[in-house]
């Protein structure tokens, strides 16, 4: 799912992204995260994507 990229400025990228502890690494929740997030990147044409920048506070990223 494309999900809608925040812009410089929004407060949710000030703040402290939580770590994703590793047992949770492999779960649909996370997972489902990683697919939007490569959604997103690559309908925005991106070369990488954090999770803050979809405003959800984890310390996940994808880079292509």
């Amino acid at each position: 799912m494309i999900r809608k990229i925040i812009e410089i400025g929004h407060p949710a990228l000030r703040e402290i992204a939580k770590t994703v502890p590793k047992a949770d690494i492999a779960s649909k929740e996370i997972q489902r995260l990683v697919d939007d997030l490569i959604d997103t990147m690559r309908y925005a044409n991106g070369a990488g994507l954090a999770a803050t920048q979809i405003a959800v506070q984890l310390r996940v990223c994808v880079i292509e």
